[in-house]
């Protein structure tokens, strides 16, 4: 599991409050994976090893990132492949074949370093949007709409969508810059 998009510390200092640590990490476990998904990659730095794609025939392939740090090694059915001589990458995400890459069941296995670096002003906007979305759910945890106790009720403000959904459409809307496009 990849560590969460905002410290422990962030929300108590967010949420004005003390926040037990163990509820603290869950709700900010959660809300992080809700923005991984939402996104479509882990956004924060990482070093992924051995991930497996299928060849398109074509002479691109696209990495599950918007930022690409470096490519430290491609491989086509365990043949590994150089840099520069067989392939190239962009900042974005793309692999590039000096001629295509396989087409199909054959593997093209890579290794790389991506997203970013956690004081990239990127990060302080997904440290934001965390801390947002774990906040509402320690605070109505059940995500409930309203609910009553006795002679009174309680309602939460906001669309339907909005209450019960761990990203808001503004948070999301924010997120969107960061969001993998769909290639095909």
């Amino acid at each position: 599991m990849a560590a969460p998009l905002a410290p422990v510390t962030d929300l108590a200092a967010f949420s004005q409050r003390d926040v037990d640590p163990a509820t603290a990490r869950v709700a900010l476990d959660y809300a992080s994976g809700a923005i991984r998904s939402y996104c479509g990659w882990s956004l924060s730095r990482e070093i992924v090893t051995g991930k497996r794609l299928t060849g398109t025939g074509r002479r691109s392939l696209w990495l599950p990132t918007l930022y690409l740090v470096s490519v430290d090694a491609v491989s086509v059915d365990g043949v590994a492949l150089t840099s520069l001589v067989d392939f190239d990458w962009t900042e974005n995400g793309q692999l590039v074949a000096a001629y295509r890459w396989p087409r199909g069941a054959r593997a093209v296995t890579v290794s790389f370093t991506h997203g970013y670096e956690p004081d990239d002003p990127r990060m302080d906007m997904v440290r934001g949007v965390t801390v947002a979305a774990a906040g509402r759910l320690i605070d109505n945890p059940m995500n409930y709409g309203n609910w009553s106790v006795g002679n009174e009720s309680y309602g939460l403000r906001g669309n339907a969508a909005d209450v019960s959904a761990v990203l808001s459409a503004a948070e999301k809307h924010q997120l969107d810059s960061l969001q993998l496009p769909v290639v095909v």
